[in-house]
Protein backbone atom coordinates (compact mmCIF):
# COMPACT_ATOMS: atom_id res chain seq x y z
CA UNK A 1 0.00 0.00 0.00
CA UNK A 2 2.87 2.24 0.74
CA UNK A 3 4.70 1.52 -2.61
CA UNK A 4 1.49 2.30 -4.51
CA UNK A 5 1.27 6.04 -2.62
CA UNK A 6 4.99 6.37 -3.31
CA UNK A 7 4.70 5.34 -6.91
CA UNK A 8 1.41 7.85 -7.64
CA UNK A 9 3.83 10.55 -6.07
CA UNK A 10 0.45 10.46 -2.93
CA UNK A 11 0.11 13.23 -0.93
CA UNK A 12 -1.55 11.39 1.40
CA UNK A 13 -4.29 8.01 1.17
CA UNK A 14 -6.73 5.91 3.22
CA UNK A 15 -6.74 2.81 3.83
CA UNK A 16 -10.24 0.84 3.14
CA UNK A 17 -10.89 -2.42 3.90
CA UNK A 18 -14.74 -4.83 4.69
CA UNK A 19 -16.23 -6.72 7.45
CA UNK A 20 -18.12 -9.04 5.87
CA UNK A 21 -19.80 -9.98 9.74
CA UNK A 22 -21.62 -6.76 9.31
CA UNK A 23 -20.05 -5.33 12.30
CA UNK A 24 -17.81 -1.85 11.16
CA UNK A 25 -16.77 -1.60 14.79
CA UNK A 26 -12.73 -1.72 14.18
CA UNK A 27 -11.41 -4.32 15.62
CA UNK A 28 -7.90 -4.81 17.88
CA UNK A 29 -5.90 -5.96 14.70
CA UNK A 30 -6.94 -3.01 12.51
CA UNK A 31 -6.45 -0.33 15.25
CA UNK A 32 -2.50 -2.09 15.34
CA UNK A 33 -2.65 -2.23 11.59
CA UNK A 34 -3.56 1.43 11.12
CA UNK A 35 -1.22 2.69 13.93
CA UNK A 36 1.87 0.85 11.97
CA UNK A 37 0.64 2.04 8.79
CA UNK A 38 0.72 5.55 10.03
CA UNK A 39 4.05 5.61 11.76
CA UNK A 40 5.93 3.85 8.50
CA UNK A 41 3.66 6.80 6.68
CA UNK A 42 4.93 9.55 8.46
CA UNK A 43 8.49 8.01 7.96
CA UNK A 44 8.09 8.25 3.72
CA UNK A 45 6.20 11.65 4.70
CA UNK A 46 2.94 10.65 3.19
CA UNK A 47 0.26 10.96 5.54
CA UNK A 48 -2.60 8.20 6.59
CA UNK A 49 -5.78 10.82 6.25
CA UNK A 50 -7.92 7.80 7.50
CA UNK A 51 -8.68 4.14 7.85
CA UNK A 52 -12.59 3.35 6.61
CA UNK A 53 -13.90 -0.69 7.39
CA UNK A 54 -16.86 -0.92 5.33
CA UNK A 55 -19.88 -3.47 5.33
CA UNK A 56 -21.69 -5.52 2.82
CA UNK A 57 -25.27 -3.40 4.04
CA UNK A 58 -23.12 -0.30 3.38
CA UNK A 59 -22.36 0.44 7.08
CA UNK A 60 -18.81 1.96 7.81
CA UNK A 61 -16.53 3.62 10.32
CA UNK A 62 -13.28 5.70 11.21
CA UNK A 63 -10.70 4.07 12.88
CA UNK A 64 -9.30 7.49 13.58
CA UNK A 65 -13.11 8.80 14.11
CA UNK A 66 -13.68 5.91 17.23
Amino acid sequence: MLRAALEMAATSFVLCHNHPSGDPKPTDEDVFLTNAVEHAAHLIDIPLADHVIVTPAGRFSSVFRR
